[in-house]
């Protein structure tokens, strides 16, 4: 496990602000066209125009809007040194609206509160028609705005309102864009203040829309209390507490928890049992149609072991698929089980399971046309091609059966059969088994397949469709809070020579558990920290009883970390000075900032021995 402390700016690029190409309001356009005929007195002019709205969010982010938190929601560990950081899909969101509009300073702040703290403002959620009805001089709701829509507010009090909202200069440095090589453009939203070292902690995603222009300062009185309400876009929860959930020490534990795919050994395990279980083998319930009850092994796709050579053949049903296990007289289900959820996916999608009917008839037609005279190839002809059904049906079947390829909708269990196979907090590594993959797309496209005549079709049909490749796969699964901690893990995995292999496909199947398969045998695989994710790290130490706080800033023309130290200000509210440290810094903009103040990337590095 290393920590990399290097910036590729050809991976990860910084920019200050996404000015959208239209600021949200209501335009009008009008159209002039000025008509002169010869030898007419006047000319006339025909006018016409539209009005359209420009709309922005306002209220509240959807869930698929946000890419992810740092810390993560319901996170626990040491976060008393990072600013925590919000990061948006929509790379422009940011200033969409303003604070300011002669600034054009960010809309959206991100603040930081305690759970004591919490308790003393107020926390509601009312639709936009009853906040309007209760401050009318405050708010009003813009065009397409549904009064039914429900918003979050924040109401802080006097004592909280100065320490917790960002000052004008501070603001400006606090929201950035990342551009990633391969993942697109973000938006950052980063908060001025240090979460409370042991407690909990609440960030809520606020706006200050207009908050330091004079004309808006009615929607933020300053009235006998001394109360500010702010709208709530987003919010979540995270605890500095549990140093065992501490980023470097969860990384220590899955270092710790690696093999291959497979149960683990049991004392006093007979040498044969040991044998199966080493190629992937479990031993689960069997009942047989007539109600008798019996044991068989089964094994999924993800093998501990290198997979059986050999050429898979179309069969009419699952039961050619069972075979007796050798030396133990009991039945290996592994491709059957396969052949059924192939077949049982298939015909839970309607849309799939009517295209594969549809398609395979019209290729019965297209044969049968063959034998007969060219009047009744052309009538035939000309009807298909004016419904011009039978392309989009194959492509249809093709694009279904290459998800289902990549695993995509495959139940977790029929992948890891036991949960003893992938404990808590563990990387398991492992091969995918082409033989079951292609019994799971056989048991797919049986669909509509009942004599022998109709397989034989199937098995000419199947390859205009399905493309198995010859290069073999491998990957690894992972159950660990990191993966809730990383999203968007930035996965690498190296072949023997040292060569990057193709991401074949990357599912994460529940929270905490992520599937990925590489085409290629691994030999090498780095485990890190998504580059849009990074986040602020800061250092702290005592000086004369008292913390004080540094950054060493990153190189603006190499990204790489530089010697020097650059003192933090922070007052008794942990908030930290922005605008002075941007200025120490010699920061020119936001971008620059952020550059120079993110810390580096957790990362592990796992060898696989074959």
């Amino acid at each position: 496990m290393t920590m990399n402390t290097q910036i590729s700016p050809e991976k990860l690029k910084f920019g200050a602000s996404v000015l959208p190409a239209l600021e949200t309001g209501t335009y009008t356009l009008r159209f002039d066209q000025d008509l002169a005929i010869e030898g007419a007195l006047d000319a006339r002019t025909f006018t016409s125009q539209m009005t359209f709205v420009v709309r922005g969010e306002r209220w509240g982010l959807e869930g698929k809007q946000i890419h992810s938190c740092y810390p993560p929601e319901g996170g626990q560990g040491k976060y008393a040194a990072c600013l925590p950081h919000l990061v948006i899909k929509n790379s422009s969101l940011p200033w969409q609206r303003t604070a300011a509009q002669a600034e054009n300073l960010p809309w959206l702040a991100l603040l930081i509160l305690d759970d004591a703290e919490l308790d003393q403002c107020s926390l509601q959620t009312r639709t936009l028609a009853e906040l309007v009805q209760d401050q009318p001089d405050r708010w009003s709701l813009e065009s397409g705005e549904s009064p039914d829509r429900n918003c979050s507010t924040l109401t802080l009090p006097a004592n909280l309102r100065e320490q917790l909202i960002p000052t004008r200069s501070d603001l400006a440095w606090l929201a950035h864009t990342r551009e990633v090589e391969s993942g697109g453009r973000f938006a950052v939203i980063t908060a001025h203040r240090l979460p409370k070292e042991g407690a909990n902690s609440t960030a809520l995603l606020v706006s200050l829309e207009g908050y330091y222009d004079p004309e808006n300062q009615r929607r933020y009185p300053n009235n006998e209390s001394g109360e500010v309400t702010l709208a709530v876009l987003h919010r979540w929860t995270f605890a500095d507490r549990d140093p065992e959930k501490e980023t470097r020490r969860m990384l220590e534990k899955l270092t710790q928890q690696t093999d291959v795919l497979k149960l683990p050994a049991r004392p006093g395990e007979h040498a044969q049992s040991a044998s199966l279980r080493n190629l992937g083998y479990t031993l689960l319930p069997y009942h047989f149609r007539d109600g008798q009850s019996t044991y068989a092994f089964y094994r999924g796709p993800l093998l501990p072991c290198a997979p059986a050579s050999g050429e898979y053949t179309l069969v009419a049903n699952p039961d050619a698929l069972v075979k007796a296990l050798s030396g133990t007289g009991l039945p290996d289900l592994s491709r059957a089980m396969a052949w059924q959820m192939g077949r049982l996916l298939a015909l839970d999608n309607l849309q799939f399971a009517t295209s594969l009917l549809k398609w395979k008839r019209a290729e019965k037609v297209g044969r049968e046309m063959k034998g007969q005279s060219e009047l009744e190839r052309s009538l035939r002809a000309m009807n298909q091609a004016e419904s011009g059904e039978e392309q989009n049906h194959q492509q249809i079947v093709k694009d279904w059966l290459s998800r289902l390829q990549n695993l995509n909708g495959v139940p977790f269990s029929y992948l890891v059969p036991e949960e003893a196979m992938l404990p808590e907090e563990s990387v398991r590594f492992f091969r995918l088994d082409p033989n079951w993959i292609q019994a799971l797309l056989d048991g797919a496209f049986s669909i509509g397949r009942g004599t022998a005549r109709d397989l034989e079709r199937d098995q000419a049909l199947i390859g205009q469709v399905v493309e198995m490749g010859e290069t073999p796969l491998s990957g690894m699964l992972v159950r660990s809070e990191m993966v809730k901690h990383w999203p968007g893990t930035a996965l690498e995995a190296l072949d023997q020579g040292g060569n990057i292999l193709p991401l074949y496909t990357q599912l994460e199947y529940a929270p905490g558990v992520l599937l990925c398969v590489f085409a290629g045998e691994i030999a090498r695989l780095h485990y890190r920290q998504s580059p849009e994710s990074l986040h602020y790290g800061l250092s702290v130490h005592e000086s004369e009883g008292n913390p004080a706080w540094t950054v060493t800033p990153r190189s603006l023309e190499t990204g790489q970390l530089t010697s020097q130290q650059v003192a933090v200000g922070v007052n008794e509210s942990r908030v930290v000075e922005i605008a002075a440290l941007a200025a120490a810094l010699q920061s020119e903009n936001s971008a620059q900032f952020a550059l120079q103040m993110v810390s580096g990337r957790e990362e592990i590095e796992f060898i696989i021995q074959n």
